[in-house]
């Protein structure tokens, strides 16, 4: 059995509460005027808001499992799926904080 350390479970939990709060900021600034640069989710925001969240959290968690089961694995011949989670973890930071500047700024 693959036992998890419990800072790996913190790192993946995380990443996931950021996309969630994510897709909440992306809902906000679409109300208050602003567009959604991904064509994909644009699609799917045009259909339903709750369609968009929805796919974007299955999405996101399904690739964060992989990533948690492969975390030892090399990827890309260089980086630990490990690396690759903390990393997505980084990006959602610096997305959140893009965003709440924007928020700021209007």
């Amino acid at each position: 059995m693959d036992v998890h350390e419990p800072r790996l479970l913190l790192i993946t939990l995380s990443a996931l509460l950021l996309c969630i709060v994510d897709s909440y900021n992306t809902l906000l600034l679409l109300d208050l005027g602003g567009t959604e640069l991904n064509p994909v989710m644009r699609e799917l925001l045009e259909h339903d808001a709750s369609l968009f969240f929805w796919v974007k959290y299955i999405l996101t968690a399904l690739c964060l499992i992989i990533l948690v089961v492969h975390k030892r694995f090399i990827l890309l011949r260089f980086v630990s799926g490990h690396t690759v989670i903390v990393a997505v973890l980084c990006g959602y930071a610096a997305l959140i904080a893009y965003q709440y500047r924007l928020l700021d700024s209007i």
